[in-house]
């Protein structure tokens, strides 16, 4: 999506916490960014993990604890559109998270799926990580992300749906999750976002289980190391989305 002339508004809605301070919008990188297919899944043993978030105005140290959902890049098909994905190599590993309260927001959003969706996002959940998922190469420039517990209105969209573990119909239900691109610091190491107005809508799906005898596995890499993975259930549709003005 092209970024239409003006200045971004969405820190007078939500208070500057989740958002950098305004910039010209002519100042902005807004993507693109592949669509996300993100399945409930089983992972290797992983130990506990401090970070520092630095997430708008705001900066917070984060516990980050055990992993549970897997992301591929997905080609979705809606409305008579198809949305190609851009790079095979991008992937995300979320991990549960321990972080400070705060009293939540309320702001709209435009995507795919409508030009003013009402969000109400409440606690931080998880932490998305770009992870390589072998034999694939390294992902590109993804952000690191904080993933908040997110309502809102239904969608009750039909979508077609093919990444590297799934192919299928289904229903597109309500927002789940949104995911806001922030500056993580682990040991020393410092990644600032790229795209930091871009972030996602994680939306429930019509959920599909893989049997038991068919589970996809694989082995994965990121800051946090080697791990494997086990796909378990495809749950969550995550589309690129824009506040108010991007």
């Amino acid at each position: 999506m092209r970024p239409r002339f003006g200045t971004v508004l969405a820190l007078a809605i939500m208070g500057g916490v989740l958002f950098p301070a305004p910039v010209a919008l002519g100042q902005l990188q807004t993507g693109p960014l592949d669509h996300f297919q993100c399945y409930k899944a089983r992972f290797s043993a992983f130990g506990q993990e401090t970070v520092q978030i630095h997430e708008g105005n705001t900066d917070y140290d984060a516990t980050v604890g055990k992993a549970a959902w897997f992301c591929n890049p997905v080609k979705k098909k809606h409305a008579g559109t198809t949305t190609k994905v851009l790079d095979q190599n991008d992937h995300f590993v979320w991990y549960r998270i321990e972080a400070p309260e705060w009293p939540g927001a309320e702001f709209p959003v435009r995507n795919q799926f409508g030009e003013a969706q009402q969000m109400k996002i409440t606690d931080r959940a998880y932490l998305a990580v770009p992870t390589r998922k072998k034999p694939h190469g390294d992902p590109g420039e993804l952000d690191h992300n904080v993933c908040f517990t997110a309502t809102g209105d239904a969608v009750n969209a039909k979508v077609g749906l093919r990444d590297q573990w799934l192919r299928r119909k289904t229903a597109v239900i309500a927002p789940r999750a949104v995911c806001v691109p922030v500056q993580k610091t682990h040991d020393g190491q410092v990644f600032a976002p790229q795209n930091p107005y871009v972030y996602q809508v994680c939306y429930a799906t019509k959920a599909y289980r893989f049997p038991r005898d068919d589970r996809p596995r694989a082995k994965f890499r990121n800051q946090f190391g080697n791990g494997k993975v086990t796909g378990v259930k495809a749950l969550l549709l995550c589309v690129p989305s824009y506040p108010p003005g991007v």
